[in-house]
């Protein structure tokens, strides 16, 4: 299987704020040039290597598309892993408070939780791609991106609840 940075492999920098349009773009123009059923009368090998790397453009782009899974990925290439970064004890203290504003029966209440949270949720989300492309602090981006990673999931569980 491919073993190319993503980044590479669309010819982008490596770095968490990119040109998402331009990365749209690129992936356009690959996968069409190397879509399995442009290969079909061709040999066994061929059609197999086409869906392979089809395969792994798709990877790529939707990896670096979701801004969670690309902080992650810059991350995890700078041997910083986000799963093994314990949150701090105010974040955690945090949560129980949004935990229970999201257990309330009042609408009104749930939704300035949505509010409220979405704002840090875009906050949070310009300072992650400070951190990871000004500071290239790694370490810290992965400790911030474990608290987004909540608050993206309570927003999905808040929208789910109004909804």
């Amino acid at each position: 299987m491919l073993n190319i940075n993503y980044f590479s492999l669309f010819g982008l920098e490596k770095k968490f704020n990119i040109d998402l349009v331009n990365l749209k773009n690129r992936w356009m123009s690959m996968i069409k040039n190397i879509h399995p059923d442009s290969f079909a009368n061709l040999s066994d090998i061929e059609q197999k290597l086409s869906l392979e790397y089809s395969a792994y453009i798709n990877q790529a782009y939707f990896e670096l598309l979701n801004p969670i899974k690309r902080a992650t990925y810059i991350c995890n290439e700078n041997n910083v892993n986000v799963e093994s970064i314990s949150l701090s004890k105010d974040f955690l203290e945090q949560q129980m408070v949004w935990m229970e504003q999201l257990s309330s029966n009042d609408n009104v209440i749930i939704q300035n939780l949505y509010n409220n949270l979405k704002k840090i949720y875009d906050i949070r989300l310009l300072e992650l791609g400070n951190i990871l492309d000004s500071d290239k602090n790694y370490y810290l981006a992965g400790s911030k991106l474990s608290e987004f990673i909540f608050i993206d999931k309570l927003l999905h569980k808040i929208i789910h609840r109004l909804n």
